[in-house]
């Protein structure tokens, strides 16, 4: 067992809290068996990396809100968001906090010290870390530490924070100060807490960190200590504390030398084993809500590369009669036919492919075969979804019947969780149009007019009526008014944002949900869109039909309800159709 000679705050603190709990993350790596991104860290850093590029600006008046906001957009990390609209929302959030960050605090402060990364010596060890920041005062210097969080931490904890003891430690070894004023900077509070530490504290911190560092050295066993977070613990499926898991074997003096060796090897495939099983369980939990398609499958083929150690994959799922790739990971464009050719009829189970000539036979659109190859079918009973491949397994190990029994369960979870996203997306897509459905439109508007009112953010909406459809509809069929139907709503698909909403509100009315869009935006798209249709030429038996649409517009006043916020926009409409049709009216 390799310990590490390296030490963070992240490490530290967990010795402390639970031994097991560091062995499994830091020793044992488990944490790689399953690294996923998550939303909260993406906005986390986010945040930090925009803060740190705005006080790197050294001229006070090109600090402004739209420069903090361009900085935003710059390095916004799209990583870990379950959909577009959750990633919206974090954005959404993520503006809201730096648009108050930057109404209440000192924007022309200019720090000794931005996103400093140290290493310190201390006995042998090294201890890494990160300062946001650090201010320097008449008083003395200042260490502020920014926060994401949205609970505040009590004045105990304040007191008593490793962490910015941490920092306080490496600005007295690195930069010959210490700063004795620390500072937690609650962005979701506006709110600045801070605790003062003399130079006596940094003896202190060193002690701690000794006594730490050496307990974990001395650890032979690691033994868990169950505390008030074992319920949320990454690892309480696979913990003896817990009930479940392998318990701490302890050698015995009467086992002979090769009796050793023999429970050794036991007790490494044990732990084999039980990697797996968090790695599952792991997987279980993060795609049991993930209903938007993309994003699941890209997850899940990063999942698959994980637990199966192999550097190249692809997933192929079934479209209509065909196949399509739906994510891949180790291979180039070209390295794939465009034409995808496949037979799914000869692969009944998990399978293990070392003849390069019988892949090449059955996997006719990859150009370059590569073996082993170990193909998963996605299925449920008799329904196919389509297939996993995976090649290349790392450190030259070669695919076995582990493999396939292990991964086989996986592909299981994996066909669930693909089935879920395909009935989640045609319960709330309209089958003729491709739009939301109205009681997505609904639940879509109340979370939207939360969220605005949450974040004083602006939101708008649209309703749209086809002028004179029901004519349309007499003289040349319905048949020809589904067609026409259908052409709006990929007009209204390729001009709205991915942030909009977009949705069939009822025969030929539909709606558009606008969030962060403000009145003069509003009336601009729907310009926009009722010019478009003015000018598409609707061709039926070689006839042009004129279309055209009426547009309300409604900018939401953050008091009013949603039955009144809707009503405003029917209101608008009912004023463009009374008016002549063929324009755009506002609520006033």
């Amino acid at each position: 067992m390799q310990l590490p000679s390296s030490f963070d705050y992240a490490c530290l603190s967990m010795y402390t809290e639970c031994p097991l709990k560091y062995k499994f993350h830091f020793i044992d790596e488990l944490g790689s068996i399953y690294k996923q991104d998550h939303a909260y860290f993406s906005f986390g850093e986010s945040i930090h990396t925009t803060l740190a590029e705005l006080f790197s600006i050294r001229e006070i008046e090109q600090r402004t809100l739209p420069a903090l906001l361009n900085i935003l957009e710059k390095h916004w990390i799209s990583c870990g968001y379950a959909s577009k609209e959750e990633e919206a929302d974090w954005k959404s959030q993520a503006q809201s906090l730096l648009v108050r960050f930057y109404d209440s605090a000192d924007i022309t402060a200019r720090p000794v010290c931005i996103e400093e990364y140290f290493n310190v010596s201390l006995n042998g060890s090294v201890i890494t870390g990160k300062i946001d920041r650090v201010d320097k005062h008449k008083g003395g210097y200042e260490i502020i530490d920014y926060k994401t969080r949205r609970t505040l931490l009590s004045e105990e904890e304040i007191e008593n924070d490793f962490q910015l003891a941490i920092c306080q430690l490496a600005c007295a070894k690195k930069f010959g100060f210490i700063p004795e004023k620390l500072s937690l900077y609650f962005l979701q509070f506006d709110k600045i807490i801070s605790t003062y530490k003399g130079p006596e504290n940094i003896s202190f911190t060193e002690k701690k960190i000794e006594k730490i560092i050496s307990a974990i050295n001395a650890d032979k066993y690691f033994i868990p200590t169950p505390n008030k977070y074992c319920n949320c613990c990454d690892y309480n499926i696979i913990c003896p504390a817990m009930g479940i898991g392998l318990e701490v074997i302890k050698p015995s003096s009467s086992i002979s030398g090769q009796q050793d060796e023999s429970l050794k090897k036991v007790i490494s495939h044990l732990e084999l084993i039980r990697n797996d099983l968090y790695a599952l369980n792991r997987t279980v939990s993060e795609f049991a809500g993930i209903l938007d398609k993309t994003f699941l499958v890209n997850k899940l083929l990063d999942v698959f590369l994980e637990v199966s150690k192999s550097n190249k994959g692809f997933i192929l799922l079934k479209s209509g009669d065909s196949f399509q790739i739906s994510a891949a990971k180790g291979f180039e464009k070209q390295e794939f036919e465009s034409d995808i050719k496949f037979s799914d009829s000869g692969f009944d189970t998990t399978e293990i492919i070392t003849s390069a000539d019988s892949l090449k036979h059955r996997i006719p659109f990859l150009k370059s075969c590569r073996v082993p190859c170990l193909i998963l079918p996605l299925r449920i009973r008799e329904r196919r979804y389509g297939y996993v491949f995976l090649f290349d397994k790392k450190n030259k190990l070669v695919f076995d019947n582990y493999d396939t029994i292990l991964l086989s369960n996986l592909s299981g979870i994996a066909s669930i969780s693909i089935n879920n996203a395909d009935l989640y997306e045609a319960a709330i897509r309209d089958g003729m149009t491709g739009l939301y459905v109205h009681s997505y439109f609904q639940h879509r508007l109340e979370t939207e007019m939360f969220r605005a009112k949450r974040y004083n953010s602006d939101l708008s909406l649209l309703m749209i009526d086809l002028d004179y459809f029901k004519k349309i509809n007499d003289v040349f069929g319905h048949p020809t008014g589904d067609k026409i139907l259908k052409r709006f709503a990929e007009i209204l698909r390729g001009n709205i944002r991915k942030v909009d909403i977009g949705a069939r509100y009822g025969g030929e009315e539909f709606a558009v949900i606008l969030p962060e869009t403000n009145i003069s935006g509003a009336v601009k798209l729907a310009e926009n869109l009722r010019s478009l249709v003015e000018k598409e030429e609707f061709l039926i038996c070689e006839q042009r039909i004129p279309i055209t649409i009426s547009v309300g517009v409604a900018c939401w006043d953050k008091i009013s309800n949603k039955q009144t916020f809707l009503k405003q926009a029917d209101m608008s409409l009912y004023k463009a159709k009374s008016c002549g049709r063929n324009r755009v009216c506002l609520f006033e």
